[in-house]
């Protein structure tokens, strides 16, 4: 079952996510039907019950600045799909793993993706780059953000426990 997340920037000129787990008669949730006029763009989400294998969601590239504007604590997880990184293959596993760890805390786990993963790196993890001081971030990687700071990051492909003692050794709560 996928669930969907609408974010539109209209409401109280405030970017917002609101889930919706079924579609409407046009393939749309139900809400997009009556929002005609108002400018949305839908994130398709793997979901996020209890009885979910996951409690990742994935964000765009593009709408990671006003993700983390709304969310206080967030861990990130930047990689690519791409077979040619083939550091990226199997770090989803270790990622939504340790996801679980947290299932009851404060704290969102996301993950960004792009493909192809060496030629078109988002602007976003130069901006990160320079926040944290890092000469180079290396993907796969994961990054801790409070009040939309990156505050550390853990570079390569690691196992769920490095993530979680990752995590856990960090200023989230």
């Amino acid at each position: 079952m996928w669930k969907y997340l609408i974010r539109s920037a209209v409401i109280s000129g405030m970017i917002s996510y609101m889930p919706f787990a079924t579609a409407g008669t046009n393939g749309l949730p139900d809400p997009l039907q009556s929002w005609h006029n108002t400018p949305v763009s839908l994130i398709q989400v793997e979901n996020r019950s209890a009885s979910s294998t996951t409690h990742v969601l994935a964000v765009a590239p593009s709408d990671l600045e006003s993700f983390l504007a709304t969310h206080q604590h967030v861990v990130v997880q930047f990689t690519s799909p791409d077979p040619s990184c083939t550091w990226c293959v199997g770090a989803n596993q270790a990622f939504d793993q340790a996801s679980k760890h947290f299932a009851n805390k404060k704290i969102e786990f996301i993950r960004v993706q792009w493909n192809p993963a060496f030629s078109h790196i988002p602007a976003v993890v130069s901006k990160i780059e320079k926040q944290l001081n890092q000469s180079d971030v290396a993907i796969p990687c994961v990054a801790i953000f409070k009040n939309q700071t990156p505050m550390k990051i853990l570079m390569g492909r690691k196992n769920a426990n490095q993530i979680i003692d990752f995590v856990n050794n960090s200023v989230l709560p």
